[in-house]
């Protein structure tokens, strides 16, 4: 009889003690699942962050790429009604540059991307004056 009431006594001992190791996994499950949904969450937060940096830089790099060509078509262009909506197209893609870059400059942006909005900033002032000039030359040359 006492062998059966030790038996009794280990058996529930081995039950409470998978129990409490069934409940530490689910515990650890659960801070696990937890952890992971906001290093989730936070990943997904870099990586559209950055989705829409790159893609904004796209446009300000095609804008610039564009308003070259444009540049260069108002310079050749005879025709004063072609040269008018060349350079309306030229003005277009220069808004599309401008709203790019502030909608970039309100973003979350590291020491590194600031500096090099500066120095944009600081190289578009700069070549403004020379861009304008080449456009005017190009539009007051239609006759030659």
């Amino acid at each position: 009889m006492k062998q059966q009431t030790t038996t009794r006594g280990i058996g529930l001992y081995i039950s409470i003690g998978f129990l409490i190791v069934v409940l530490l996994m689910v515990a650890l499950i659960f801070v696990g699942l937890k952890n992971m949904a906001q290093v989730n969450s936070k990943i997904k937060h870099i990586v559209e962050n950055n989705n829409v940096k790159i893609e904004l830089g796209q446009i300000m790099q095609h804008a610039l790429q564009e308003r070259a060509l444009s540049m260069h078509s108002i310079a050749v262009l005879k025709d004063e009604f072609l040269q008018d909506d060349e350079f309306m197209r030229f003005n277009r893609m220069g808004t599309d540059y401008i709203n790019a870059r502030k909608k970039l400059e309100s973003l979350e942006l590291t020491e590194n991307e600031k500096i090099i909005l500066v120095e944009i900033k600081k190289l578009t002032r700069q070549t403004q004056p020379y861009v304008h000039e080449v456009v005017q030359l190009g539009l007051d040359n239609h006759d030659s």
